[in-house]
Parts: C-alpha cells; sequence; structure tokens
C-alpha cells in the first residue's frame, strides 16, 4: 500500500465548501424524487435532491449538483465542446464514466467509482473518494487531491497533485 501526502512545506489545503447550497436558491430545477431521467444542458443548474435517483442522466452542458444520494444508471454525455460540472454535495456511486475534456467534477462530499475511470476532463475532490480498479488520468486529464482519496491503482499521463491524502492499494503508473 502506497501512502501520499502533501508535504505542507508551504500550506496544505484548506477545507473547501460547495459554492452552491443545496437549500438555497437559483437552481434551473429541482429533482426531488426518482420518476424519470435527468436532462441538463448549457446554461442551466440542476438539483438532484433525491434521496435514492438511480435513473439516467443525459448531459449536453450546464451544472449538476447532487445534495442527495444518486447512482445513475447511465451517464449519456453528449456536451458538443459545451462545459459541464458535476458538484458533489451528497454521495455519487458512478458505474461508468466518460469524462470529456471541457467536463469537471467537483466532489465536496462521496464519490465512489466502482469501475475503472479514464478522463481527459478535471476531477477535484475536496471529500472523500474512492476507485475500486483503474484511476486514469489520461491526456489532457487533471485530478486534484485536496481530502481523501483511495485508489486501487493510478495511471497519471498527465496532472495529478495531491495537497492532502491519497491511499493507493496497488501501484503508481507514471
Amino acid at each position: 500500500i502506497y501512502t501520499l501526502t502533501g508535504s505542507c512545506e508551504n500550506e496544505c489545503a484548506d477545507i473547501q465548501v460547495s459554492p452552491y447550497n443545496c437549500n438555497g436558491t437559483g437552481f434551473t430545477s429541482t429533482i426531488s424524487n426518482n420518476n424519470s431521467d435527468v436532462n441538463v444542458g448549457p446554461g442551466q443548474t440542476v438539483r438532484i435532491s433525491a434521496g435514492s435517483f438511480t435513473r439516467n442522466l443525459n448531459i449536453t452542458g450546464g451544472t449538476l449538483v447532487i445534495c442527495g444520494s444518486a447512482v445513475p444508471q447511465n451517464i449519456n454525455m453528449n456536451t458538443n465542446g459545451n462545459p459541464f460540472t458535476l458538484v458533489i454535495n451528497g454521495s455519487v456511486v458512478l458505474n461508468n464514466l466518460n469524462l470529456t475534456s471541457t467536463a469537471t467534477i467537483e466532489n465536496y462530499g462521496s464519490l465512489t467509482f466502482n469501475n475503472s475511470v479514464g478522463f481527459s476532463g478535471t476531477i477535484k475532490n475536496y471529500g472523500t473518494m474512492s476507485c475500486q480498479a483503474d484511476f486514469n488520468v489520461n491526456s489532457g486529464g487533471k485530478f486534484y487531491n485536496y481530502a481523501t482519496a483511495s485508489l486501487l491503482n493510478h495511471n497519471n499521463n498527465n496532472i495529478s497533485e495531491n495537497l492532502s491524502l491519497i491511499h493507493i492499494s496497488q501501484g503508481i503508473v507514471r
């Protein structure tokens, strides 16, 4: 087991708070049940407050804020270059992910990847994150850890920055 900690020579990461208040206003729409798929498009800020969301996410851009618990069946991401941000204030479990170069995940809660993940976008972890298989930072991808991340394998082909604690169970490939 590898445990990497930031040296904190200058300063370790400060605790970050999500810019989205789950009880606040300013959301384009709020999904409070598990009745249908969720569509998020450019210019939209959609909040999922359902206690257990398991439907599909159809993404063409915008911002999706998870305030409850989500285990999406599928994430259909077709942004055509539009920026997309997934903000996790609650908990999310992902079984698949194809994160494009214009997409960002900001985790302030709990994020779990059940399978291997490869991404060319950006993942910022301010909460608790785990990956049960290969965690691949592809060319163009960026991973910033400001809290706690537990990874099975970490394959880094671009930028990985740790300002807190990363546990790596099997190995690091650079």
